[in-house]
């Protein structure tokens, strides 16, 4: 599998105090895949302008935790995708975000959760998901806002900054959190 451009994981893995910039994956994950494994990102730690066909900045089949991490203008580019900054693609796993910071992400081609798509159970504490309204002029504000394109007009594109969509008794859990200014 041509996936994770900087990391393929595929048992535990820990990143702290680190930075993915500029990497691409024919399929899944611009930074990083995990496949199987669990995955825990932060603190200290920054994904940013990765570029694949699906979870932009990271692609995860396994539970995830996101720590005090900024994941930032990350890509998922194939027709449908699911998250531009990151993807959990297993209903029987868990991405847990905690005091991070996700802005400017985006997929290219219709699909679904411009910053985060979890097709699994989402914990999301004190963590902001697109910009604040008051963070500075409407240019600013675009290019920190996470979007799924649609440049078909469809209603496929959906969850400009958070698409959630649980499975065999996952939940979501979101608070303190701020999601604000994304859009498709």
């Amino acid at each position: 599998v041509a996936g994770g451009g900087a990391v393929n994981n595929t048992g535990n893995m820990t990143v702290r105090d680190s930075a993915f910039r500029v990497n691409s994956a024919g399929e899944e994950g611009g930074a990083i895949r995990n496949s199987k494994g669990t995955i825990s990102i932060g603190p200290d730690v920054s994904i940013s302008s990765n570029a694949s066909k699906a979870g932009g900045g990271v692609y995860s089949t396994g539970d995830v935790t996101i720590v005090d991490a900024r994941i930032g203008n990350n890509t998922a580019t194939a027709f449908n995708a699911s998250g531009g900054g990151v993807s959990l693609n297993s209903s029987t796993a868990t991405l847990e975000i905690r005091r991070s910071l996700f802005q400017g992400n985006r997929i290219t081609n219709q699909g679904v959760g411009g910053a985060i798509a979890a097709y699994g159970s989402l914990l999301m504490l004190d963590t902001t998901v697109g910009i604040l309204e008051d963070a500075g002029s409407q240019a600013d504000t675009d290019s920190a806002s996470n979007y799924v394109g649609n440049p078909s007009g469809t209603a496929e594109a959906r969850g400009g900054g958070v698409y959630v969509n649980p499975t065999n008794g996952a939940s979501i859990v979101i608070e303190r959190s701020t999601i604000a200014n994304n859009y498709v």
